[in-house]
């Protein structure tokens, strides 16, 4: 073997070396682009479950006292200081009216019928969220859209004259209280929650 033969065989085992070197090297990159791979994908699914988790949160809090309206989609979702306070019952073929218990008891011992904080009825016409907010028959007391169906749309309608005895302070202040929180009422239709 000659000078130039033995320089080519170097300069194989060179190129040989460096190859196997490039190689190597590709090999533990892509190991650590597989893991850091990885790592995107578990912090994605976190995120994603996170997300899934806030967005159920919103549907509806399963501490919350709910309200079913019996022959309707409609559920109300009630203030959570409210539980055991109030009673919601059906007057007439589609009026429910909520009143408050500590009201209403001692009113019907006095022998009248006070404590209606809200009720809310179905209008036979269908309207619009727009129709409602700009006025018009059905507007004769402060009321709130809550949707539209084949049969009308419900309202709810804020009690419009005084639902309390004002020689006892303590039913104006429980009524104040209670009447305030009705705007915090939220609604479920058809298992979807509305604002």
């Amino acid at each position: 073997m000659n000078k130039r033969q033995f320089a080519d065989r170097i300069g194989n085992i060179d190129d040989q070396l460096v190859e196997d070197a490039q190689y190597r090297q590709h090999k533990r990159r892509g190991g650590a682009r597989r893991l850091l791979a990885v790592a995107v994908a578990a912090a994605m699914m976190a995120a994603s479950f996170t997300v899934g988790a806030l967005a159920f949160s919103r549907e509806v809090p399963v501490e919350q006292e709910t309200v079913e309206l019996s022959g309707t989609d409609l559920t109300l979702i009630m203030p959570d200081q409210w539980k055991d306070r109030y009673t919601l019952e059906k007057n007439g073929e589609s009026t429910y009216s909520c009143y408050s218990n500590l009201i209403r008891e001692k009113g019907q011992q006095e022998g009248n019928d006070l404590g209606m904080l809200f009720y809310i009825t179905l209008w036979p016409e269908q309207l619009t969220e727009e129709q409602v907010n700009n006025g018009g028959e059905w507007n004769y007391a402060a009321c709130r859209y809550i949707m539209t169906t084949k049969e009308g749309t419900y309202l709810l309608y804020n009690a419009s004259d005084v639902q309390w005895d004002p020689s006892d302070p303590e039913q104006e202040e429980e009524y104040l209280r209670m009447s305030g929180e009705v705007s915090q009422i939220r609604f479920v239709v058809d298992n979807v929650l509305t604002d």
